[in-house]
């Protein structure tokens, strides 16, 4: 997509996305213990994003625009202004 492209219902959508999304970790967290861990079984589990992380993704997204709006001129508006955080 283009730059200009980039609406307010656009970045709501795929906020929406991103926390509906399950995800797994490509990488297993292991902890430091001092007893033997047993292996996981099965498939990694499905995780959720809390609202808290899609708020932070979303709050990258939302600088970069304001960047290209203010300094750039690239942008009239930032449309990530319109878009409320979730709860």
């Amino acid at each position: 997509k283009r730059l200009s492209d980039v609406s307010a219902a656009l970045l709501r959508e795929k906020r929406d996305r991103l926390a509906r999304e399950p995800y797994t970790r490509a990488v297993q967290r292991k902890a430091v213990t001092l007893t033997p861990r047993r292996k996981p079984k099965g498939a990694p589990r499905e995780l959720k994003r809390t609202p808290a992380t899609v708020n932070r993704y979303f709050e990258t997204i939302a600088t970069a625009l304001e960047v290209a709006s203010r300094e750039y001129e690239w942008l009239q508006v930032n449309p990530a202004r319109k878009v409320s955080d979730l709860r």
